[in-house]
């Protein structure tokens, strides 16, 4: 690494980036595989219904979030199901967001992942606790 005296915002954390991408990387491919592993034994969904339901639920312990995606809606905490909307209506939320925000509440990990790394096309991969 370089000394960070005389770097500007922008250079240090593209060198802090450049030193940490590969750990990250690291970390996101076995997540990835985890839920692989999970998904084929019915532990690991990605279809959003079901996502919602398990967080609700307390059931999920790793959840993956697709960045800079979202998906306009309501959870509705008690049911498990998601009121869809428009982002534009000030009682609609990002449903992705909400879910990162229960699981962090429920004491599980959420990972940001980039769409092309991203092992679903729903925006939510989950991997239950139990």
């Amino acid at each position: 690494m370089k000394n960070s005296d005389g770097l500007d915002l922008h250079q240090l954390r593209a060198e802090a980036w450049r030193n940490i991408e590969p750990l990250y990387l690291a970390r996101l491919a076995k997540l990835v595989e985890n839920y692989q592993i999970a998904r084929s034994r019915q532990l690991g969904p990605d279809d959003l219904a079901q996502v919602v339901q398990a967080v609700t639920a307390g059931r999920v312990g790793t959840l993956l979030v697709e960045d800079d995606r979202q998906i306009a809606g309501k959870i509705e905490r008690t049911t498990g199901r998601i009121q869809s909307g428009e982002l534009s209506d000030p009682e609609v939320d990002d449903v992705l967001d909400d879910l990162a925000d229960l699981v962090l509440r429920i004491r599980g990990d959420v990972v940001i992942v980039l769409a092309q790394r991203m092992p679903s096309d729903t925006g939510a991969a989950a991997i239950y606790r139990f």
